[in-house]
């Protein structure tokens, strides 16, 4: 890049990008692939706890559920990406609620056994 300069002209959206949270949006995010915002519960294995705290940082909600579980709250974009990761920490992680995103999440994997059944 040569004969670079900065120019005088007010750029637009600049306020909006000041007060934007780039490290809160990317715990959000999955593989830079949006969806819908919502806050999600997840229960998974308590060995699993540091997965969750390197993926949505520390602040979010853990709770003891039973003996070796935990319950996670946090807010996420929902998207086929998230359903990948969760996918990959195994059988032993459950969407809890919202009951929609459980269901969407459910019928995400019986699309994905229906589409290797058939190679």
């Amino acid at each position: 890049m040569r004969n670079v300069e900065l120019l005088k002209t007010k750029r637009e959206g600049g306020d909006w990008f000041s007060k934007l949270d780039l490290a809160g949006y990317a715990d959000t995010t999955f593989s830079m692939m949006g969806g819908d915002s919502e806050n999600i519960v997840i229960d998974l294995p308590e060995s699993l706890v540091g997965v969750a705290i390197d993926r949505f940082g520390k602040d979010i909600t853990i709770q003891k559920i039973e003996d070796a579980r935990i319950r996670i709250r946090v807010n996420v974009q929902v998207s086929p990406q998230l359903y990948g990761w969760l996918t990959g920490l195994g059988d032993n992680v459950v969407i809890h609620s919202p009951e929609d995103v459980r269901i969407k999440y459910i019928e995400w994997l019986k699309k994905l056994v229906e589409n290797n059944e058939k190679q």
